[in-house]
């Protein structure tokens, strides 16, 4: 389309800008050209010939740019090449640095951290020791303060049960593993003042009115607890549950009790089986304080 309207353009600029176009003759009857179709020709025929030097022209210039394109292009791989090859060496050659200087330096810093390590090793070795033996030493200062109370009321019990016209004292006389809800019989009798109490039954019974302090203390086994019940005529009075620690472990019970003559007082095992320590640990007591 471009090259037929270059061609009308061209043909419109040599016909119309001859001033005598007008008395060119046309063709004759004979079928003899005429000047203008002559004219006509040389025109498209100095056309042809403008088209195809501007064509090879054109395939010149096309030559040339694909000539400097492909050596440009050489060029530039060329350049990626030797920027590869740059970088490879550059690399290499860090990784040979780091193989002489890195390691070192790796290795430096492992066995400082190992030595500190090892030091905070020995340091909590030594933190641990003193905590455990803090945490035995505690246990036995617990027991001393233990040992020192029922001493201590023991002592008051001695003291008053001079004084009372009924009283009574009795040791567990064996290790006891309880089952159920059976009465712990404290057989080792050690005062009985108005024969009250039946050791081998386990149980008071009051020989008057008045008030009475009841106290029973009981030693667990480590790592179990005991449960137990101060029971007046079948009715629970008292809770008692020694702990379960990591050695033997104590529970007193120190109470006061109104008693009819008649009424009846005793310890019974409760909850799940467990045994308690005989040895002069666990006990049973009580006397009139006024009646």
């Amino acid at each position: 389309m471009k090259i037929s309207a270059l061609f009308v353009l061209l043909f419109v600029k040599f016909t119309f800008s001859n001033p005598d176009h007008s008395k060119v003759k046309r063709l004759t009857k004979d079928g003899k050209s005429d000047p203008l179709t002559w004219f006509i020709l040389q025109k498209f025929s100095a056309i042809g010939k403008t088209l195809g030097k501007l064509r090879d022209a054109v395939d010149e210039n096309r030559k040339d740019a694909e000539t400097k394109n492909s050596i440009l292009q050489n060029k530039l791989e060329k350049l990626e090449t030797s920027k590869t090859q740059d970088n490879d060496d550059k690399l290499i050659k860090q990784i040979e640095d780091f193989k002489k200087n890195g390691l070192k330096k790796i290795e430096t810093i492992a066995a400082k951290n190992g030595k500190e390590l090892n030091s905070f090793r020995k340091e909590i070795d030594v933190i641990k020791n003193g905590m455990v033996k803090k945490a035995k030493l505690g246990q036995l200062e617990n027991k001393v303060r233990t040992i020192q109370q029922n001493v201590r009321q023991i002592q008051s019990q001695m003291t008053n049960l001079r004084r009372s016209s009924v009283a009574f004292f009795a040791f567990l006389k064996n290790d006891l593993y309880a089952v159920g809800s059976e009465v712990l019989k404290f057989a080792d009798v050690r005062i009985n003042k108005g024969g009250a109490f039946n050791p081998s039954r386990g149980v008071f019974t009051a020989p008057k009115q008045g008030i009475y302090q009841m106290s029973c203390t009981i030693m667990g086994f480590a790592g179990h607890e005991f449960f137990y019940l101060v029971m007046k005529n079948g009715s629970v009075y008292s809770y008692g549950t020694t702990s379960s620690g990591g050695h033997f472990n104590t529970e007193t019970s120190l109470i006061l009790m109104n008693l009819k003559k008649g009424d009846r007082v005793y310890i019974q095992h409760r909850h799940i089986a467990a045994r308690i320590h005989a040895n002069k640990n666990s006990y049973f007591s009580g006397y009139l304080i006024s009646g």
